[in-house]
């Protein structure tokens, strides 16, 4: 069956980009990767891009230090050579577009050679955490890069500057820098086309916009452009107050009232494609009817403190740096710092899901657990708790680095503290956003009451609006959630499935509509489309 809709997808692609033009020296570059949805909308994209600047498309391998290693061993290298040359699997599927070349990173001697050197001029300059985030190459900041890298690729919650598991991996990573910084000098690249924005996803990305190339990083909900003001987590979000306030206050009123609306759904435990726009990849919600079978949380006069956990290894720096250094520390100055008070303190992760996160819910659950060991006053709280019964219970101050919390509890009246000011919601005043340790632990020490609910909800419900409903989604589908259902779920993006929707749904005027709204995108000053 996947065959089939393969050989039909590929077929249909040969059908649509018929483009021969001739071509100058220039190229296009675009990720090779497995994401089937990436294929879909990126072969629009490429082939736009190709036309508008007669050029060709090259696919580039960029998984290198991530998932895969930097130096391939000789079975992965016999594999790549015979995908290439039979036209195998993902190597065909990127054929079928138009794509002229597919490589990967190698490691040439001299690009060895210049980063040994840089390595051992550099490197013992690095003295803790911070300086590593603030690490620079040719003035292009890459230091959130290799920290977050390394967590993802190595499982670690945090990492230890002075060990040789660490130095070795920057050195790769500086091979890495310094290979795609000799490709860009050798090649005339005329636009980058990513799937991530955070770890070394990202090198080609920093690099091409530190020479004003097209950066762009691009799914089937949305496309970005890339540049040094927008490095982090879609940052359009700072300036959705001044946004809003653009509609008239007729429209005003009619966005206020939808995005209560749909907000409300969270708090009714709606997940999926029933749920809330922002929760249409989850089958599991925080604010669920579990059943309660006994009391967690103390009734008495203290004051109660949650801390709401991250991921240790998920782009930990989406939104750059924060008070410390990663969630690992967060976590345990906070618990050092309860030892020291008489509050009642709890913690809770996410809702156990299911897929490619289960994984990592299981280590992060299981370091979780390890550092409660040294705090045994932190009482932890049950996954799938739900937050309706924690509410309830009159929890007085919310903990979390940039968490969704950050919008949920301020709406009932609970104040939230973030950990750092780089957080989505930091153009608004419905959290705390302490710019350094002492603000955060004065707040601590002295827990805020919520002042003004009904202005700080107008300000949550105009936040939810500018973040879930207006982003137009439906860039390329006519109807995301339409495409998503068909499919049957958000897990099925990456599947052959996405092909068949593809074939069956998006004819060749959809696909003018798509080019219009894209040469609109690159002329004018949004972010995002």
């Amino acid at each position: 069956m996947g065959f089939t809709k393969n050989f039909r997808y590929k077929k249909f692609n040969k059908t649509l980009f018929k483009n021969k033009q001739s071509s100058n020296d220039g190229v296009i570059l675009i990720e090779f990767n497995a994401f089937n949805d990436f294929h879909v909308v990126n072969s629009v994209l490429a082939n736009f891009l190709k036309k508008k600047f007669r050029c060709k498309i090259k696919g580039f391998f960029n998984y290198s230090v991530l998932s895969s290693p930097l130096v391939f061993s000789l079975k992965n290298k016999l594999k790549w050579f015979m995908g290439k040359f039979l036209n195998l699997g993902y190597f065909s599927i990127y054929n079928s577009f138009g794509v002229d070349e597919i490589f990967r990173p190698k490691i040439s001697k001299s690009i060895s050679k210049i980063s040994k050197i840089f390595f051992d001029k550099k490197f013992k300059k690095i003295k803790n955490r911070n300086n590593l985030l603030n690490f620079k190459i040719n003035n292009i900041l890459v230091g959130d890069l290799i920290y977050d890298t390394y967590l993802k690729s190595k499982k670690v919650p945090t990492l230890s500057i002075e060990s040789n598991d660490f130095k070795i991996f920057f050195l790769e990573f500086l091979n890495l820098y310094f290979f795609w910084h000799n490709y860009f000098k050798k090649n005339k690249v005329n636009a980058v086309i990513t799937s991530h924005l955070s770890y070394s996803y990202a090198i080609p990305l920093r690099i091409a916009n530190k020479q004003n190339i097209l950066s762009l990083v691009a799914t089937s909900k949305s496309i970005i452009k890339y540049s040094k003001n927008t490095y982090y987590g879609y940052g359009d979000f700072k300036n959705y107050q001044r946004l809003f306030l653009k509609f008239s206050k007729e429209e005003q009123i009619k966005k206020l009232k939808l995005s209560e609306q749909n907000f409300k759904k969270r708090f009714n435990g709606n997940t999926g494609l029933k749920g809330d726009k922002v929760l249409f990849y989850s089958n599991k919600s925080s604010f669920n009817n579990y059943k309660i079978k006994k009391e967690y949380i103390k009734k008495n006069n203290r004051s109660k403190i949650l801390i709401c956990t991250h991921d240790f290894f998920d782009a930990v720096h989406l939104y750059g740096k924060f008070i410390f250094p990663d969630f690992y520390n967060w976590l345990n100055y906070l618990g050092e710092f309860s030892k020291s008070t008489n509050y009642d303190w709890y913690i809770k992760n996410h809702p156990r899901v299911g897929g490619k996160f289960l994984i990592s819910h299981k280590a992060t659950e299981k370091i979780v657990i390890e550092i409660l060991r040294k705090y045994p006053n932190i009482k932890l709280l049950p996954d799938n708790l739900s937050h309706k019964y924690i509410m309830r219970k009159g929890i007085n101050l919310v903990l979390t680095v940039y968490g969704t919390v950050g919008v949920e509890y301020p709406f009932f009246g609970i104040p939230v503290l973030n950990a750092g000011p780089n957080n989505p919601h930091s153009a608004f005043g419905f959290n705390h956003h302490p710019k350094n340790l002492e603000e955060f632990n004065k707040i601590l020490k002295k827990i805020p009451k919520m002042k003004n609910i009904n202005k700080i909800r107008n300000e949550i419900l105009i936040y939810y609006y500018m973040n879930y409903l207006n982003p137009n989604d439906n860039w390329f589908f006519p109807n995301y959630y339409k495409m998503i259902k068909s499919i049957g779920g958000y897990e099925n993006l990456p599947s052959d499935r996405i092909y068949d929707y593809f074939v069956k749904n998006i004819t060749k005027k959809d696909i003018i509509n798509i080019e219009k709204n894209l040469n609109q995108f690159l002329i004018n000053k949004n972010y995002r489309i």
